[in-house]
């Protein structure tokens, strides 16, 4: 968080616990009472935010990188599979369509991928 914007939250902090502190000369002023609870209820947003920013991102990339090699691995098996289908079958169309090599499909967009998965998929149905 920046400076500035961390000395706006202590502040924030000091004036909340000064309140909570001096109830019993403002309670019966009902203004104060809801800004102050205004106010805290902005305070646990900030640290709940701050909270959130602050976790680490560590992790996600391996995921990434798991499920795209499992995708991979899913769609080179079926797509070898009907590849042989198709080649007893004399389907040179369908053979185009669903042939790939595991280079291909490593070398492949994620966005290709995706697309030549769910052709794969489609023509195995």
């Amino acid at each position: 968080m920046k400076q500035t914007l961390d000395n706006d939250l202590t502040m924030m902090s000091t004036v909340r616990d000064y309140m909570g502190v001096h109830v019993a000369e403002t309670t019966g002023v009902p203004a104060i009472t809801a800004a102050v609870a205004s106010l805290t209820s902005l305070i646990a947003q900030i640290d709940a935010l701050g909270t959130a920013q602050g976790s680490p991102l560590t992790g996600i990339a391996s995921d990434k990188e798991v499920a795209r090699t499992t995708l991979e691995e899913a769609t080179f098996l079926i797509s070898e599979t009907l590849g042989a289908l198709a080649a007893a079958a004399n389907n040179n169309t369908l053979l185009e369509e669903v042939e790939a090599s595991r280079r291909d499909l490593d070398v492949m967009s994620a966005d290709d991928l995706d697309a030549f998965a769910t052709r794969v998929a489609a023509r195995a149905a």
